[in-house]
Parts: C-alpha cells; sequence; structure tokens
C-alpha cells in the first residue's frame, strides 16, 4: 500500500535559504497555503512548494489555519493580534518578528490555535481562500 502524500510549502528568504512554512499539509491544500502567504508576504514569487510520500504511520495532515485581518503592514497587524487576542507580550512579539521575521510572527500564531480551541482564545479565522 502507498503511503499518501505530504506537501511542504516553502519561503525563499533574502539570505537565499528556504524556511518550511506550511509543513505536511494535504498536496491539495496547497493552494490555500500559497494564497495565505501571498497575503503575508504581498508577493507571489516567494513559495516552493514540494511534495513527498508521507511516511509509514504518518497520522493525518496538518489543516492550513487561517489568518487574522490584515490592515496595512501584515507584521504590525499580527502582532496587534498576537498581543491582543493570544496573550503574547509585545516584547516577546517583537523579538519573534526579529528573530524570524513575519513567518515566525505567522508561525506562532499557528501553533498557538493548533494547541488552543477556538473556545480557548475566544475567536477563530476561518480560511477564506
Amino acid at each position: 500500500m502507498t503511503s499518501p502524500n505530504r506537501a511542504t510549502v516553502w519561503l525563499r528568504l533574502p539570505s537565499g535559504r528556504c524556511d518550511p512554512v506550511e509543513v505536511d499539509i494535504d498536496p491539495p491544500d496547497t493552494l490555500a497555503a500559497l494564497t495565505k502567504w501571498e497575503r503575508v508576504t504581498g508577493r507571489t514569487d516567494l513559495c516552493v512548494v514540494t511534495v513527498c510520500p508521507a511516511p509509514p504511520g504518518a497520522g493525518p495532515p496538518n489543516p492550513v489555519l487561517g489568518l487574522p485581518a490584515i490592515a496595512g503592514e501584515p507584521a504590525d497587524s499580527l502582532l496587534d493580534h498576537l498581543t491582543d487576542e493570544h496573550g503574547i507580550g509585545t516584547d516577546t512579539g517583537r523579538f519573534v518578528l526579529h528573530a524570524q521575521g513575519v513567518s515566525g510572527l505567522v508561525k506562532e500564531h499557528d501553533l498557538d490555535h493548533t494547541e488552543n480551541s477556538a473556545d480557548q482564545l475566544g475567536h477563530a479565522h476561518p480560511s477564506t481562500w
């Protein structure tokens, strides 16, 4: 029996290296993931998708999570949202932004939604792709 495939979306950084930003997603969800990252970066040419067989015994694919409303600069919108709605301190948010860029803020946001239900956080972000 063949294992199902999983996709990874990679974001090309100015340094030339690629950072995995959506990992082990269902290949049909790559369009949603690309749309999400185009919204975050404001560009359509920064992402690369790879598809590989899932390892034996792999669980279900990861979902592509929605984003909060982005008005103006994505980093500012994400920092405000993480501070106001997720209780992540401004200093921590700025540290993540400095260390990992806007992709780090999105990853922190997605991780918080993965670890906590919408009821615990008091909000959800439907995917609008």
